[in-house]
């Protein structure tokens, strides 16, 4: 009996030093920090806007020719640089239109059988 006793002083002991640490520390406040500016309010983000295809115009005599419009975005695009970008973003486009209806298909569900 008398080992039960002084466990149970122990864990007594130690639950009334946790009791107490858990009070005292919603009395003392932390200590200021010196490394980062925190609770300071965040600056405005930089987002950045790519160049991108905003539309196109397609000719009712002749179908198959393009005309694209596009936005050079943040940068400003003019030049060899726009021709280079521009042509990126219409092979996109065009690769694209280039893949069957039928295989556009996209299984999502490990339950469904695979198409085709």
């Amino acid at each position: 009996m008398k080992l039960f006793k002084v466990k149970t002083t122990f864990f007594s002991a130690i639950n009334i030093f946790i009791l107490a640490n858990f009070f005292f520390s919603l009395l003392i406040l932390p200590a200021p920090s010196y490394g980062a500016n925190v609770g300071a309010p965040a600056g405005p983000l930089q987002i950045f806007f790519p160049a991108i295809i905003t539309g196109m115009t397609i000719h009712p005599e002749n179908p198959l020719q393009f005309d694209f419009i596009l936005d050079t975005g943040d940068d400003h695009l003019q030049g060899e640089a726009l021709k280079k970008e521009s042509k990126k973003l219409i092979n996109y486009f065009m690769a694209t239109l280039t893949v069957p209806e039928g295989e556009m298909w996209v299984n999502l569900s490990p339950l469904l059988a695979p198409s085709g």
